[in-house]
């Protein structure tokens, strides 16, 4: 999903950097926690789209989100390798 898409969806780039009341997750922890996106069992087209996707539009909008923690204290991607 490009950033024009993400417009059209309604989704404006501060959606990278909102956090979910509930947890404290940005976008990027969530994707982080999706096994079906992550996992290698998913497709080289698939892959590479999410790989685009976290790269060129979701950490271009918001590149602090490498490093922001949820509200376990969790960066993105930690809590699955914590796991």
């Amino acid at each position: 999903l490009s950033a024009d898409e993400g417009k059209k969806l309604g989704f404006g780039l501060n959606a990278c950097a909102r956090p979910e009341e509930d947890t404290g997750r940005l976008l990027l922890h969530s994707i982080s926690l999706n096994d079906s996106i992550i996992s290698s069992g998913g497709s080289a087209a698939a892959q590479s789209r999410v790989k685009h996707f976290i790269l060129q539009e979701l950490l271009q909008a918001y590149p602090s989100a490498i490093v922001e923690e949820d509200d376990k204290g969790y960066i993105p991607f930690m809590e699955p390798i914590a796991k």
